[in-house]
């Protein structure tokens, strides 16, 4: 509290998160269930507002997810896909795989959680950009790659928060990497 009273004096370098901490929490959570799965086995998560298909109460959520990528290689990873002028995470909704690629996402998620600026859908949406384009990368022999261009909206600018165009940013970026919504291509990342 001896500090508050300096506080409007620093409002023009400040950005101030007001989501609830317990959204922190979710990629924590994941990642320490995840290792108790067997290896392969899916862990989804989602928020209590996230709408369930009726068709998927008789079916399973898991089983309706994966029926998406029957005959195709199993992602490790699975998000809600986003079009442009939404907000381009949504982090109520995340399922991820116990492999190596699924435990590496989590980490890499955690990782951007700490940064001042954040908070868990901008973090999420960065790590599925670093994901995107190392799979990328890889696929172009390095031609196509994500270069952290959008963290730069992810910091206050005149005192403002940016964070709409880093979504114009991030959707830009994955369309040029992964491809168009509703038709991304990906063997890491599952968007549905």
């Amino acid at each position: 509290l001896e500090f508050a009273g300096q506080l409007p004096r620093l409002e023009s370098t400040l950005a101030l998160n007001y989501a609830s901490s317990l959204h922190f929490g979710r990629a924590w959570a994941m990642a320490e269930h995840l290792v108790d799965l067997k290896p392969g086995a899916l862990l989804i998560y989602f928020d209590s507002d996230v709408t369930i298909r009726p068709d998927s109460w008789r079916r399973g959520v898991a089983d309706r997810l994966l029926s998406h990528f029957r005959g195709k290689p199993l992602p490790h990873v699975f998000i809600a896909d986003t079009w442009v002028g939404t907000d381009c995470m949504n982090s109520g909704f995340v399922a991820v795989r116990n492999t190596e690629v699924g435990q590496l996402f989590l980490q890499l998620w955690k990782e951007k959680l700490w940064w001042s600026s954040s908070w868990d859908q901008a973090a999420l949406a960065e790590t599925v950009l670093e994901l995107a384009g190392i799979e990328s990368s890889k696929r172009t022999s390095g031609y196509a790659s994500y270069d952290h261009t959008c963290m730069r909206f992810l910091l206050p600018y005149q005192k403002l928060y940016m964070f709409p165009k880093y979504c114009d940013c991030y959707t830009a970026k994955l369309e040029r990497l992964l491809g168009p919504y509703r038709r991304r291509l990906s063997h890491i990342i599952g968007f549905v």
